[in-house]
Protein backbone atom coordinates (compact mmCIF):
# COMPACT_ATOMS: atom_id res chain seq x y z
CA UNK A 1 0.00 0.00 0.00
CA UNK A 2 2.79 2.40 0.86
CA UNK A 3 4.53 1.54 -2.39
CA UNK A 4 1.39 2.45 -4.39
CA UNK A 5 1.10 5.75 -2.55
CA UNK A 6 4.76 6.57 -3.29
CA UNK A 7 4.33 5.79 -7.00
CA UNK A 8 1.14 7.89 -7.09
CA UNK A 9 3.01 10.79 -5.52
CA UNK A 10 5.75 10.66 -8.18
CA UNK A 11 3.15 10.59 -10.97
CA UNK A 12 1.35 13.57 -9.44
CA UNK A 13 4.59 15.59 -9.18
CA UNK A 14 5.58 14.73 -12.77
CA UNK A 15 2.16 15.80 -14.08
CA UNK A 16 2.42 19.07 -12.19
CA UNK A 17 5.87 19.75 -13.69
CA UNK A 18 4.46 19.33 -17.17
CA UNK A 19 1.29 21.30 -16.51
CA UNK A 20 3.02 24.33 -14.97
CA UNK A 21 4.93 25.42 -18.14
CA UNK A 22 1.86 24.69 -20.22
CA UNK A 23 -0.19 26.89 -17.95
CA UNK A 24 2.46 29.61 -17.96
CA UNK A 25 2.65 29.86 -21.78
CA UNK A 26 -0.06 30.68 -24.26
CA UNK A 27 -0.41 32.57 -27.57
CA UNK A 28 -0.60 36.33 -27.62
CA UNK A 29 -1.84 38.08 -30.75
CA UNK A 30 -0.80 41.44 -32.09
CA UNK A 31 -1.40 43.91 -34.92
CA UNK A 32 1.26 46.09 -36.59
CA UNK A 33 0.29 49.20 -38.58
CA UNK A 34 1.72 52.44 -39.98
CA UNK A 35 1.54 55.24 -37.42
CA UNK A 36 0.74 57.84 -40.09
CA UNK A 37 -1.52 56.06 -42.57
CA UNK A 38 -2.99 53.53 -40.11
CA UNK A 39 -2.57 50.86 -42.80
CA UNK A 40 -1.34 47.37 -41.80
CA UNK A 41 2.37 46.67 -42.24
CA UNK A 42 2.94 43.34 -43.97
CA UNK A 43 6.22 41.47 -43.54
CA UNK A 44 7.30 43.10 -40.25
CA UNK A 45 9.80 40.96 -38.33
CA UNK A 46 8.90 39.99 -34.74
CA UNK A 47 11.81 38.66 -32.65
CA UNK A 48 11.49 37.46 -29.04
CA UNK A 49 12.75 34.91 -26.50
CA UNK A 50 16.29 34.10 -27.55
CA UNK A 51 16.03 34.81 -31.28
CA UNK A 52 12.66 33.19 -31.85
CA UNK A 53 10.65 35.02 -34.45
CA UNK A 54 7.49 35.57 -36.44
CA UNK A 55 6.34 37.76 -39.33
CA UNK A 56 3.17 39.76 -39.88
CA UNK A 57 0.67 38.67 -42.52
CA UNK A 58 -0.98 40.79 -45.20
CA UNK A 59 -3.27 42.32 -42.58
CA UNK A 60 -0.39 43.13 -40.21
CA UNK A 61 -1.37 40.43 -37.72
CA UNK A 62 0.92 37.99 -35.87
CA UNK A 63 0.82 35.51 -33.03
CA UNK A 64 3.63 34.32 -30.69
CA UNK A 65 3.99 32.17 -27.56
CA UNK A 66 3.97 34.41 -24.51
CA UNK A 67 5.29 34.05 -20.99
CA UNK A 68 5.84 36.42 -18.08
CA UNK A 69 8.22 39.34 -18.77
CA UNK A 70 8.70 38.73 -22.52
CA UNK A 71 10.61 41.33 -24.57
CA UNK A 72 9.76 41.64 -28.29
CA UNK A 73 11.37 43.66 -31.09
CA UNK A 74 9.44 44.70 -34.21
CA UNK A 75 11.35 45.89 -37.27
CA UNK A 76 10.66 46.67 -40.91
CA UNK A 77 12.59 48.49 -43.65
CA UNK A 78 11.66 52.16 -43.67
CA UNK A 79 10.40 52.20 -40.06
CA UNK A 80 11.93 52.83 -36.67
CA UNK A 81 12.61 49.66 -34.67
CA UNK A 82 10.01 49.09 -31.94
CA UNK A 83 10.84 47.35 -28.63
CA UNK A 84 8.49 46.43 -25.80
CA UNK A 85 8.45 44.27 -22.68
CA UNK A 86 5.24 42.25 -22.19
CA UNK A 87 4.27 41.68 -18.55
CA UNK A 88 0.68 40.55 -19.11
CA UNK A 89 0.23 37.80 -21.70
CA UNK A 90 -3.54 38.39 -21.75
CA UNK A 91 -3.30 41.86 -23.26
CA UNK A 92 -3.56 42.41 -27.04
CA UNK A 93 -0.75 44.20 -28.85
CA UNK A 94 -1.42 47.15 -31.14
CA UNK A 95 1.97 48.30 -32.45
CA UNK A 96 2.31 51.49 -34.47
CA UNK A 97 5.55 51.74 -36.47
CA UNK A 98 6.89 55.23 -37.14
CA UNK A 99 8.28 55.83 -40.68
CA UNK A 100 11.91 56.88 -40.83
CA UNK A 101 12.68 60.39 -42.03
CA UNK A 102 16.03 60.26 -43.85
CA UNK A 103 18.05 63.44 -43.81
CA UNK A 104 19.97 63.68 -47.05
CA UNK A 105 22.90 65.86 -47.91
CA UNK A 106 22.27 68.93 -49.99
CA UNK A 107 22.03 68.05 -53.67
CA UNK A 108 22.42 70.46 -56.58
CA UNK A 109 20.94 69.35 -59.91
CA UNK A 110 22.31 70.90 -63.09
CA UNK A 111 20.73 70.39 -66.48
CA UNK A 112 22.99 69.93 -69.45
CA UNK A 113 21.90 69.51 -73.05
CA UNK A 114 24.18 67.74 -75.49
CA UNK A 115 22.18 68.22 -78.66
CA UNK A 116 25.06 67.45 -80.99
CA UNK A 117 24.82 63.74 -80.21
CA UNK A 118 21.03 63.60 -79.95
CA UNK A 119 20.72 62.83 -83.68
CA UNK A 120 22.10 60.01 -85.81
CA UNK A 121 25.68 61.02 -86.59
CA UNK A 122 28.07 59.38 -89.07
CA UNK A 123 31.72 60.42 -89.42
CA UNK A 124 34.19 59.84 -92.26
CA UNK A 125 37.86 60.02 -91.32
CA UNK A 126 40.79 60.96 -93.56
CA UNK A 127 41.35 57.27 -94.27
CA UNK A 128 37.73 56.86 -95.40
CA UNK A 129 37.99 59.90 -97.68
CA UNK A 130 41.20 58.70 -99.35
CA UNK A 131 40.21 55.10 -100.04
CA UNK A 132 40.00 56.00 -103.75
CA UNK A 133 41.43 59.17 -105.34
CA UNK A 134 40.11 61.56 -102.70
CA UNK A 135 39.10 63.98 -105.48
CA UNK A 136 35.38 63.18 -105.35
CA UNK A 137 33.47 63.33 -102.10
CA UNK A 138 30.78 61.12 -103.63
CA UNK A 139 33.02 58.02 -103.54
CA UNK A 140 33.27 58.13 -99.74
CA UNK A 141 29.94 59.73 -98.82
CA UNK A 142 27.88 57.09 -100.60
CA UNK A 143 29.22 54.48 -98.16
CA UNK A 144 27.21 56.12 -95.33
CA UNK A 145 23.80 54.41 -94.81
CA UNK A 146 20.88 56.68 -95.66
CA UNK A 147 23.04 59.20 -97.56
CA UNK A 148 23.29 59.54 -101.36
CA UNK A 149 25.47 62.03 -103.24
CA UNK A 150 24.92 62.59 -106.97
CA UNK A 151 26.80 64.69 -109.53
CA UNK A 152 25.59 66.17 -112.79
CA UNK A 153 29.11 65.75 -114.21
CA UNK A 154 32.17 63.93 -112.80
CA UNK A 155 33.45 67.11 -111.09
CA UNK A 156 30.50 69.49 -110.98
CA UNK A 157 26.89 69.94 -109.97
CA UNK A 158 26.81 67.93 -106.75
CA UNK A 159 23.83 67.38 -104.50
CA UNK A 160 23.31 65.30 -101.37
CA UNK A 161 20.12 63.48 -100.36
CA UNK A 162 19.78 62.40 -96.72
CA UNK A 163 17.20 59.74 -95.86
CA UNK A 164 15.54 60.22 -99.24
CA UNK A 165 14.38 63.78 -98.52
CA UNK A 166 14.63 66.21 -101.44
CA UNK A 167 11.93 68.93 -101.49
CA UNK A 168 10.22 69.78 -104.81
CA UNK A 169 12.21 67.08 -106.58
CA UNK A 170 9.72 66.88 -109.44
CA UNK A 171 9.37 70.64 -109.92
CA UNK A 172 13.01 71.71 -109.57
CA UNK A 173 15.08 71.41 -112.75
CA UNK A 174 18.30 72.67 -111.13
CA UNK A 175 20.74 70.05 -109.85
CA UNK A 176 21.30 71.80 -106.51
CA UNK A 177 21.31 70.61 -102.91
CA UNK A 178 18.12 71.27 -100.98
CA UNK A 179 16.69 70.28 -97.61
CA UNK A 180 19.98 70.19 -95.67
CA UNK A 181 22.67 72.52 -94.36
CA UNK A 182 26.31 72.25 -95.39
CA UNK A 183 29.24 73.83 -93.53
CA UNK A 184 32.93 74.06 -94.37
CA UNK A 185 35.05 74.53 -91.23
CA UNK A 186 31.89 75.78 -89.45
CA UNK A 187 31.28 78.37 -92.17
CA UNK A 188 27.87 77.96 -93.88
CA UNK A 189 27.97 77.06 -97.57
CA UNK A 190 24.18 76.80 -97.88
CA UNK A 191 22.78 80.21 -98.86
CA UNK A 192 19.74 82.04 -97.46
CA UNK A 193 17.39 80.32 -99.93
CA UNK A 194 18.38 76.88 -98.65
CA UNK A 195 20.38 76.00 -101.78
CA UNK A 196 23.78 74.33 -101.49
CA UNK A 197 26.34 74.59 -104.32
CA UNK A 198 29.65 72.79 -103.80
CA UNK A 199 31.51 73.48 -107.07
CA UNK A 200 34.04 75.73 -105.34
CA UNK A 201 34.99 73.26 -102.60
CA UNK A 202 38.26 71.37 -102.98
CA UNK A 203 37.32 67.92 -101.65
CA UNK A 204 40.94 66.75 -101.85
CA UNK A 205 41.87 68.97 -98.88
CA UNK A 206 39.23 67.55 -96.51
CA UNK A 207 40.30 65.69 -93.38
CA UNK A 208 36.90 64.77 -91.89
CA UNK A 209 33.22 64.75 -92.84
CA UNK A 210 30.38 64.58 -90.34
CA UNK A 211 26.78 63.82 -91.37
CA UNK A 212 23.91 64.50 -88.97
CA UNK A 213 20.76 62.76 -90.18
CA UNK A 214 17.57 64.55 -89.28
CA UNK A 215 16.75 68.02 -87.90
CA UNK A 216 19.26 69.61 -85.54
CA UNK A 217 18.45 72.79 -83.55
CA UNK A 218 22.13 73.75 -83.72
CA UNK A 219 22.03 74.08 -87.50
CA UNK A 220 18.69 75.61 -88.45
CA UNK A 221 16.33 72.63 -88.17
CA UNK A 222 16.65 71.52 -91.79
CA UNK A 223 14.50 68.40 -92.24
CA UNK A 224 17.09 66.25 -94.01
CA UNK A 225 20.02 67.07 -91.74
CA UNK A 226 23.48 68.63 -91.77
CA UNK A 227 26.81 67.92 -93.49
CA UNK A 228 29.95 69.33 -91.84
CA UNK A 229 33.18 69.41 -93.87
CA UNK A 230 36.52 69.95 -92.12
CA UNK A 231 39.88 70.68 -93.75
CA UNK A 232 42.81 68.43 -92.93
CA UNK A 233 44.95 69.84 -90.13
CA UNK A 234 48.72 69.47 -89.72
CA UNK A 235 49.58 66.31 -87.81
CA UNK A 236 52.94 67.19 -86.24
CA UNK A 237 54.98 70.19 -85.02
CA UNK A 238 57.22 71.93 -87.51
CA UNK A 239 56.84 73.02 -91.10
CA UNK A 240 56.32 70.71 -94.07
CA UNK A 241 56.08 71.22 -97.84
CA UNK A 242 54.29 68.61 -99.92
CA UNK A 243 53.45 68.12 -103.60
CA UNK A 244 50.87 65.66 -104.89
CA UNK A 245 50.21 64.67 -108.51
CA UNK A 246 47.24 62.59 -109.70
CA UNK A 247 46.57 61.50 -113.27
CA UNK A 248 43.81 59.49 -114.86
CA UNK A 249 41.82 58.70 -117.98
CA UNK A 250 40.09 61.30 -120.13
CA UNK A 251 42.80 63.87 -119.44
CA UNK A 252 42.41 63.95 -115.66
CA UNK A 253 45.34 65.74 -114.05
CA UNK A 254 45.59 67.13 -110.55
CA UNK A 255 48.48 68.90 -108.85
CA UNK A 256 48.35 70.01 -105.23
CA UNK A 257 50.96 72.03 -103.35
CA UNK A 258 50.65 72.37 -99.58
CA UNK A 259 52.60 74.19 -96.90
CA UNK A 260 51.73 73.23 -93.32
CA UNK A 261 53.11 74.44 -90.02
CA UNK A 262 52.20 73.62 -86.46
CA UNK A 263 53.30 74.70 -82.99
CA UNK A 264 51.84 74.32 -79.52
CA UNK A 265 49.44 77.24 -79.98
CA UNK A 266 48.82 77.55 -83.71
CA UNK A 267 48.55 75.47 -86.88
CA UNK A 268 48.34 76.79 -90.43
CA UNK A 269 47.86 75.05 -93.78
CA UNK A 270 48.04 76.75 -97.16
CA UNK A 271 47.08 74.74 -100.24
CA UNK A 272 46.98 75.47 -103.97
CA UNK A 273 45.40 72.92 -106.30
CA UNK A 274 45.04 72.82 -110.07
CA UNK A 275 42.76 70.28 -111.73
CA UNK A 276 41.88 69.71 -115.39
CA UNK A 277 39.59 67.11 -116.92
CA UNK A 278 38.66 66.58 -120.58
CA UNK A 279 35.83 64.10 -119.81
CA UNK A 280 34.21 61.62 -122.16
CA UNK A 281 31.64 64.30 -123.05
CA UNK A 282 32.78 67.76 -124.24
CA UNK A 283 30.18 69.57 -122.13
CA UNK A 284 31.54 67.90 -118.98
CA UNK A 285 35.12 69.14 -119.35
CA UNK A 286 36.37 71.24 -116.44
CA UNK A 287 39.38 73.18 -115.30
CA UNK A 288 39.62 74.43 -111.75
CA UNK A 289 42.09 76.22 -109.52
CA UNK A 290 41.68 76.05 -105.76
CA UNK A 291 43.31 78.12 -103.03
CA UNK A 292 42.55 77.35 -99.40
CA UNK A 293 43.92 78.67 -96.12
CA UNK A 294 42.96 77.03 -92.82
CA UNK A 295 44.32 77.95 -89.41
CA UNK A 296 43.57 77.35 -85.73
CA UNK A 297 44.82 79.50 -82.85
CA UNK A 298 45.03 78.70 -79.18
CA UNK A 299 45.64 81.89 -77.21
CA UNK A 300 46.03 80.18 -73.83
CA UNK A 301 44.56 77.46 -71.66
Amino acid sequence: MKKLQLIGGFVWVWCMMIALPAAAQHTIKGHVYDAQTKKPVEGANITYAANQGAITDVNGNFGIMCEESLQITVSHIGYRTYQRTIRDCDEGLDIALTPLAYRLQRITVEGRVNIERAESVSTLSLTDLNKQTGLRLMDALNTVPGVEMQTRSPFGGQRITIRGYYPNAGNNTNFNGLGYQLYLNNIPVTDATGTTIMDDIDFATLGKVEVIKGPSPLYGNEIAGVVNLYSERPQRNGTTLSEQLVGGSYGLFRSSTSIATQSDNVDLKLNYGHQSYDSFRPQDASQKDYVSVASHYKISD
